[in-house]
């Protein structure tokens, strides 16, 4: 799988909002440091609040 695949998929898990920001970067980068790991889940977070953000305006 690409990186851009890997990306598409963690946005699409992120936008359907049925798993945890940490459960979307164990299940796509299971093999990642626990400093990579720690990185990914607060970019994860803050994309997760903006998609809120979007939501609320676009309601």
């Amino acid at each position: 799988m690409t990186a851009e695949e890997c990306m598409e998929l963690m946005r699409n898990d992120l936008i359907e909002g049925h798993l945890s920001v940490a459960e979307i970067a164990d299940k796509y980068c299971n093999c990642a440091s626990s400093e990579l790991r720690d990185l990914l889940i607060s970019k994860l977070e803050e994309l997760r609040r903006l998609y809120n953000y979007k939501r609320i305006i676009n309601d």
